[in-house]
């Protein structure tokens, strides 16, 4: 679920609920005991670092690739 913020986040996942309780209860019920309290550390809302981490595996991946 992609969101820049906690606030764009909670409307999507807003949305997601609506969905899928009525579609597949099951999978909402395992979304929600086992990645919505862990949402700080799966989406981009909560993680200030990620355009670190790509900018580093991107430079990685170039620095592999010249060495070939």
């Amino acid at each position: 679920m992609y969101a820049k913020s906690p606030e764009e986040f909670n409307v999507k996942w807003n949305e997601f609920r609506q969905c899928y309780l009525v579609e597949d209860i099951t999978f909402y019920t395992y979304m929600f005991d086992y990645y919505y309290p862990r949402r700080g550390k799966w989406s981009k809302a909560w993680r200030e670092v990620c355009n670190i981490i790509k900018a580093t595996i991107f430079i990685s991946f170039f620095h592999l690739i010249l060495q070939s």
